[in-house]
């Protein structure tokens, strides 16, 4: 965990005595650590994380703090935008009053029922040839 902390701090060009100042964390604290007497409590390790531009998990444990956000953004779907058409249809919609857009869903949703039941009648069909 030491090791960890040190890689970090070094790559930002800091030094114990930087960390304990930034932190208000005495530099016995930090001796204590790397000599494996004692470890930094929470509220420490919190302030060293912060200063650093870290999280604790990634001090502790080496998890990497952004690890999780890569990951969320690779299942995440892609934007999709709206085709001319759409926009058209849209911007027709946007026109309707109230009573004619629930007219126009009423309408809408009979359509894709009735496709609904003619595709499962195919399928129904299809599987029982």
């Amino acid at each position: 965990m030491y090791e960890r902390y040190c890689k970090i701090r070094d790559s930002l060009g800091l030094r114990d005595s930087d960390v304990a100042r930034k932190t208000g964390i005495t530099p016995s604290t930090f001796s204590d650590w790397k000599k494996g007497k004692s470890m930094p409590n929470t509220q420490k390790m919190v302030a060293i994380a912060k200063t650093l531009n870290t999280t604790v998990e990634y001090i502790v444990d080496g998890i990497d703090p952004y690890q999780n956000m890569r990951q969320q953004r690779a299942i995440r779907p892609q934007p999709r935008y709206l085709t001319p058409e759409e926009e058209n249809l849209l911007a027709l919609w946007n026109q309707l009053t109230e009573t004619e857009k629930e007219a126009a869903n009423v309408l809408m949703n009979g359509f894709i029922l009735q496709k609904r039941d003619t595709q499962t009648s195919s399928r129904l069909e299809s599987e029982a040839s």
